[in-house]
């Protein structure tokens, strides 16, 4: 009983020595993105207690880019004017004064988003009220945009809105309705098909 017990002494021991030692090392660890759009992907990653004290410059590699190292002293980056539904590689590392790259250097491989609509959510308010919301990425462009939803059954006429949210009232209860958000091109002309989520009102 007795060895038994120094056993389970020594283990914790270890434990708390390992712990310890951790926390006393200036590392870094756990790369990952935190926000991804069609042109720029949020990057993070984590300090230990020692390195969020110090003074530090990090280098982040960016490959494919035009300008794949920028260097900062936060733990986070934002590449930008980056490519539609493309493969990035990320590198990060810290680096001494004299510019010795210190280890360990952590790697991540992201792809962008495509341009366009995402995330269509429909809630449920009533037996005869939906709500859709949406968030539409376009990347740098910064040109007005105008949604049309198109509802199976056509209980209603095609609706056209330029908000990503739209409150769409008169259903019937008990009943399933698909919806389909469109954009359009910089003629005005509709495209489809658009992006789809079905949802039933209440009984």
């Amino acid at each position: 009983m007795h060895s038994i017990l120094c056993i389970f002494t020594l283990i914790d021991l270890v434990l708390t020595c390992s712990k310890a030692q951790d926390k006393s090392i200036a590392t870094i660890s756990n790369l990952r993105a935190t926000e991804v759009f069609s042109d720029r992907i949020h990057l993070i990653w984590s300090e230990s207690e020692v390195l969020q004290k110090l003074n530090k410059t990090y280098s982040v590699i960016t490959m494919p880019s035009d300008w794949p190292s920028a260097a900062t002293r936060n733990n986070y980056f934002i590449a930008i004017n980056l490519q539609p539904f493309s493969l990035y590689d990320f590198k990060v590392y810290r680096e001494s004064a004299n510019g010795i790259i210190i280890a360990p250097v952590l790697s991540l491989t992201v792809r962008t988003k495509r341009e366009g609509i995402h995330q269509l959510e429909a809630v449920v308010c009533s037996q005869t009220e939906i709500v859709l919301s949406w968030i539409f990425d376009q990347g740098s462009k910064k040109r007005k945009v105008f949604f049309t939803v198109i509802m199976t059954p056509e209980t209603h006429a095609p609706i056209q809105t330029d908000n990503t949210m739209i409150d769409i009232h008169k259903l019937q209860p008990s009943t399933t309705y698909t919806f389909e958000v469109c954009t359009h091109d910089t003629n005005g002309k509709m495209k489809r098909p658009g992006v789809k989520r079905s949802a039933t009102t209440y009984d």
